[in-house]
């Protein structure tokens, strides 16, 4: 099984923008406006928030109606449809007060996106405003405050790694986690790349996932887009991809050079005879920092210098038991085969 790490959620934020300005949709806007649609109807609507409704399965039918969509007006009238389905919540007494004065933290909201829809497409527009406007309040179906008020996801059903080769799978993959994150991830708003350019960046990569490595590649790199040391992917699959075999030494980058700092395990890295200070210029005939800027997107951390502390297990790992360093000690320069070992 993968593992999906996610660091605590606190604060409740729509932030999405609006894919839909031309009159003939790419197939990505079509799912990114998707996304968001099930997405604010899973955690906001009345209906749909506070009861099992199957919303996973009606996802699945609704991505391939989606995708075989004609023209703009087929693919908003299908939404506008499936919005319906719930029944009309105009009419509930209980409605945000709009006007009521309160000190809350609004960086992460933006609802652009609902408004964007004004002119193009009216009918869906009130629609979806009205489920802002209506929101839930309460206990939820899909989410409740956990015991250190911090955010649980709950009844969530869980995803079998045989079903990487659905594409209804792989994008239910994408759509949970960028809407938990889009509604429920405290900083979100200080992430280095907008998290709705993400959702549209990402769907490609998550439809084109034609290998169960591919697949988890592209979570991997969806993972650290969040900017966030603490959230992480780790999967069997991903291991093998970059390497289970390490050398026994810690390596860390001093500006762009690559110094041995310690030993990660003392009778091996004296049995292999690098010494603390040797700058490794080389790995298997490549600059460390080549290493370091090509898997930059799937290591997790919160700024440069922490995601290149975090790098070291990923620049001389390998998937055989030896790698030729070459090495820089002192004035001395030269080449040196080391073991590695299966961790």
């Amino acid at each position: 099984m993968y593992k999906l790490f996610l660091p605590f959620l606190l604060l409740s934020s729509v932030y999405l923008s609006g894919q839909v300005h031309s009159k003939e949709l790419s197939s990505t806007s079509k799912l990114a406006l998707t996304c968001k649609v099930w997405g604010l109807l899973k955690y906001y609507h009345p209906v749909v928030a506070k009861e099992d409704t199957g919303w996973d399965d009606q996802l699945f039918q609704k991505i391939p109606q989606i995708l075989e969509t004609k023209s703009e007006v087929e693919f908003f009238d299908l939404i506008d449809n499936w919005i319906n389905d719930f029944g009309d919540i105009t009419s509930r007494k209980q409605i945000v007060n709009k006007d009521q004065k309160t000190n809350l933290f609004e960086a992460n909201i933006n609802l652009d996106w609902i408004d964007s829809l004004k002119n193009k497409r009216p009918f869906l527009f009130e629609k979806l405003k009205s489920v802002k406007e209506h929101r839930v309040k309460g206990k939820r179906y899909y989410v409740k405050k956990g015991s250190v008020n911090q955010v649980e996801i709950i009844n969530e059903r869980s995803i079998k790694q045989s079903d990487w080769n659905s594409l209804n799978h792989r994008l239910l993959v994408l759509f949970r986690y960028w809407n938990i994150v889009e509604h429920f991830f405290p900083y979100k708003y200080q992430m280095d790349i907008p998290w709705d350019k993400t959702l549209i960046d990402m769907i490609p990569k998550f439809k084109k996932a034609n290998t169960e490595l591919a697949f988890h590649l592209a979570i991997n790199e969806l993972v650290v887009r969040l900017d966030d040391s603490h959230a992480g992917f780790s999967s069997k699959i991903l291991r093998e991809h970059f390497g289970n075999y390490h050398t026994p030494y810690l390596h860390r980058f001093v500006d762009q050079n690559y110094v041995v700092t310690n030993y990660y395990n003392d009778s091996l890295a004296k049995l292999n005879g690098l010494q603390t200070g040797d700058i490794i210029k080389k790995v298997d005939g490549k600059k460390p920092w080549d290493i370091f800027q090509k898997r930059l997107k799937y290591i997790s951390g919160s700024n440069l210098p922490r995601k290149k502390i975090a790098s070291w297990i990923m620049i001389t790992s390998g998937k055989n038991e030896s790698v030729e360093l070459e090495l820089l000690r002192g004035n001395k320069r030269f080449t040196k085969k080391i073991s590695r070992y299966l961790s």
